[in-house]
C-alpha cells in the first residue's frame, strides 16, 4: 500500500509553471530557440507583461538563453510587483523552495496571497499548504482550497479530499472530492478514492471499481498506482495471480521514476530468468531512483556474487550503508552482520551494535534479535543475559516470532519463568516458526 503525501505542494516547477502564453514548437533548432528569447526580450522591454513572464521562465528552463535561476527570479519579481499574477506565483513558488532567491516561507505566503488575491488558483492552493505547515490554520486553508476545488483546480480538490480523510469531515466527503480531483485529470486522486474502495475506508467496498481506479491513475503517470497493481497481481490480492501482468506493471511503475517499481521488478527477476534486464539492473535502478531497498538488495547479490553482478563483498557492504543511511533498517542490520563477521570490512563489534541498534530502532526486528545475540555472546561489551533478554523480548514484541521462540525455549527449562516461556513458544508455533514448534512439542513429551 503506498502512502500518500501529507498535502500537495506544486514543488515541481515544470508542472507549476504551465500555461506560457508564449506558444513555441515542440522542437526548435537552437538559433530559433535564441531568436524567440530575443523577441520575448524586445516585446517585455515595450510593456508586454505576458512577454516578460515568458522569458522569465526560459531563464528558469534554459530555453534561448543560459539557464539562470537568479535572473528569472528578479524577472518574475519584477513583473509580479507589475501586478502580473502568474508572476506573482512563480517567484512565490521560487521563494518556498529557495530556487534562485533565499528561500523565505514568510514571504512566499505574501506572494502566493497576492497571486491567490488575482484569481491564480494554484497560488491559493499553496498558500493553504504553507498556512497547515506553519501552524497558523484557524479555517482558512479549508476555505481556500475549498474555493479552489469549486474553480476545478485538481490539486486543490485532493488537498481538500486528504483533509476530509483526517477528520475535517467525513470519509464520504473525502470519497467524493477525491474523485472530483480524479475526474478533472490528477492521478493520485483515483488512487486515493481506489484505496478507499478496496479496502472500504468509509465507502462500500468494491474491488472492480478499485482496480479500475487504480489503472487509470497508473495510465496518467502515478507510479506508485502501477506498482500497486503489480504487487496485486503478483500475490493475487484481490485479483488471479499473474507473474506476467505483475512484471508488466513493475516495468511501468520503473519507467516512470517510481523507485520501488524497479526494486519489485527485480524481485520477479529473480525468479525468472531474462534475456534483457537482470535482477541487478533493476535494483540498481530502483536504487538511484531513491528506493533503499533497492540498494539493500543489490548488496545482497553482490555479496552472493548472483544474477547479473560478481561477488564483492566490499561493494556489499557499500550498497547496504547506503540503504541505512536512506532509512532502511535492514540494511543496517546487514551493515551491522557484515561487521560483526568481518565481511568486506575489518571486524568490529562496536560497529555491528550500533549497526544493529539503528536496525532495531527502525523496527528491522532481526537488528533487535541480533543485538540480543551479541549481548548474550558478549561481543564488543560484557556477557549479559538481562540486556539480551530484552533485546529478545522487544524483537518478539515488535512481531519476529523466531525472538519469541528463542527466548521461550531458554525460559521453558528455568523454574521461575517455565510458563511464561512456554507462553513465548505457543505464541512462536502459532506465528508458524518451526524452532518454535519443535521445543513447543519437546516440553509436552
Amino acid at each position: 500500500m503506498h502512502r500518500r503525501a501529507l498535502l500537495v505542494f506544486a514543488t515541481a516547477l515544470a508542472a507549476a509553471c504551465t500555461a506560457r502564453p508564449d506558444p513555441t514548437p515542440t522542437v526548435q533548432t537552437r538559433d530559433a530557440r535564441v531568436g524567440a528569447a530575443m523577441e520575448l526580450d524586445v516585446k517585455c522591454d515595450a510593456g508586454e507583461l505576458d512577454a516578460c513572464d515568458a522569458l522569465a521562465m526560459r531563464y528558469l528552463d534554459g530555453e534561448g538563453v543560459d539557464p539562470d535561476p537568479s535572473e528569472a527570479a528578479r524577472r518574475f519579481e519584477k513583473n509580479c510587483a507589475a501586478g502580473h499574477h502568474s508572476s506573482c506565483f512563480r517567484i512565490a513558488l521560487l521563494t518556498a523552495t529557495g530556487t534562485g532567491v533565499a528561500q523565505d516561507y514568510g514571504r512566499a505566503k505574501a506572494l502566493y496571497r497576492k497571486a491567490c488575491d488575482g484569481g491564480h488558483t494554484q497560488a491559493c492552493n499553496d498558500l493553504a499548504v504553507l498556512i497547515s505547515r506553519d501552524g497558523t490554520d484557524s479555517g482558512e486553508a479549508l476555505a481556500l482550497y475549498e474555493a479552489g476545488c469549486a474553480e476545478k483546480n485538481a490539486i486543490a480538490c485532493f488537498n481538500l479530499a486528504f483533509r476530509y480523510e483526517r477528520g475535517d469531515g467525513t470519509k464520504t466527503d473525502a470519497a467524493t472530492y477525491y474523485e472530483k480531483s480524479c475526474d478533472l485529470g490528477y492521478a493520485e486522486a483515483c488512487a486515493a478514492l481506489g484505496l478507499m474502495l478496496r479496502y472500504g475506508q468509509g465507502v462500500e467496498r468494491d474491488v472492480p471499481r478499485a482496480i479500475g481506479l487504480y489503472t487509470k491513475a497508473c495510465g496518467g503517470g502515478y507510479g506508485a498506482s502501477c506498482n500497486n497493481l503489480g504487487t496485486m497481481y503478483l500475490s493475487g490480492s484481490d485479483v488471479e495471480g499473474d507473474v506476467a501482468a505483475a512484471a508488466i506493471y513493475y516495468q511501468k511503475a520503473c519507467a516512470l521514476r517510481f523507485g520501488r517499481g524497479c526494486t519489485n521488478m527485480g524481485h520477479v527477476l529473480e525468479q525468472i530468468e531474462s534475456s534483457e534486464e537482470t535482477a541487478a539492473d533493476m535494483y540498481r535502478r530502483g536504487c538511484d531512483r531513491g528506493d533503499a531497498k533497492g540498494c539493500s538488495n543489490l548488496g545482497v547479490l553482490y555479496l552472493e556474487g548472483k544474477h547479473g553482478v560478481e561477488k564483492d563483498e566490499g561493494r556489499a557492504v557499500e550498497m547496504f550503508a547506503n540503504a541505512c543511511e536512506r532509512g532502511y533498517g535492514a540494511g543496517c542490520s546487514n551493515v551491522g552482520l557484515m561487521y560483526e563477521d568481518g565481511t568486506g570490512v575489518e571486524q568490529d563489534f562496536a560497529q555491528a551494535r550500533a549497526f544493529y541498534q539503528k536496525a532495531c530502532g527502525m523496527d528491522e526486528v532481526q537488528g533487535c534479535h541480533n543485538l540480543g545475540l551479541m549481548d548474550e555472546a558478549g561481543k564488543g561489551a560484557a556477557p549479559h543475559a538481562g540486556k539480551a533478554a530484552d533485546q529478545f523480548m522487544l524483537a518478539c514484541e515488535k512481531g519476529y516470532a523466531h525472538s519469541c521462540a528463542y527466548l521461550g525455549a531458554k525460559w521453558a527449562q528455568t523454574e521461575d519463568k517455565r510458563d511464561f516461556g512456554r507462553q513465548l513458544l505457543e505464541r512462536a508455533c502459532e506465528a508458524g516458526d518451526t524452532f518454535g514448534c519443535k521445543e513447543l512439542k519437546k516440553l509436552t513429551r
